[in-house]
């Protein structure tokens, strides 16, 4: 990371004016304020859908299904962080997604680890991997029946998502509503990154139990 782009072939300016290299970020080039914000205004669906959804919203649905559920903390706040990565590589649909696997899938680790690294995030036994991508496919579908003209029929699996699963969270009703505006959807993804973290920090610490 530097102040100066010329001196970083490849880097991407960010909200805070720092420079990255999103195929090969460094550490101490990641800012929780500019994930926060990046991820705010990056949008879902190719824009498809009935209104704006960003990529913070779809995290702070995961995190909430995932705490309905009974999750812990450690999850949780994994949960919300899961997609950080599309911060410096923005969210690819899935099927091109899958066809630039070769590329899009290293880059999209690498980021992950030093994002994980550089936040002190949550990566041991505490947290549940395939609870945390279960969510992320209940939130795509649920997104996909509230927000899409069809609805999702045709790609969406059916008993993924269900409108009267008592588990849904409270969360999930805001799909129905007017658009997030990005400032809100920020300071609500910061507050749960605070939330969490804040418990995480104490399990760490031995006062909290997983």
């Amino acid at each position: 990371m530097t102040a100066n782009p010329s001196n970083t072939p490849g880097a991407i300016e960010t909200a805070s004016g720092r420079y990255i290299d999103p195929l090969d970020p460094s550490r101490g080039g990641v800012y929780l304020d500019d994930i926060a914000h990046h991820l705010a205004q990056v949008n879902r669906f190719n824009g498809a859908a009935r209104r704006p959804i960003s990529v913070a919203e779809h995290t702070i649905l995961v995190a909430d299904r995932l705490h309905s559920q009974g999750h812990g903390a450690p999850t949780i706040l994994a949960g919300l962080h899961h997609d950080d990565a599309e911060y410096i590589l923005n969210d690819i649909c899935r099927p091109l997604k899958r066809a630039m696997n070769t590329v899009y899938g290293p880059a999209e680790d690498k980021a992950l680890r030093i994002i994980w690294s550089a936040l002190s995030l949550p990566d041991d036994g505490t947290v549940d991997w395939a609870a945390i991508k279960d969510a992320d496919n209940w939130a795509l579908a649920a997104e996909a029946f509230h927000l899409l003209p069809s609805r999702g029929q045709g790609w969406r699996d059916a008993a993924t998502y269900d409108p009267a699963d008592p588990l849904n969270p409270p969360a999930e009703a805001r799909l129905l509503g007017d658009e997030m505006p990005w400032r809100t959807a920020k300071a609500m993804w910061l507050a749960q990154h605070e939330r969490w973290s804040k418990i995480v920090s104490q399990i760490r610490a031995g006062r909290l139990a997983a």
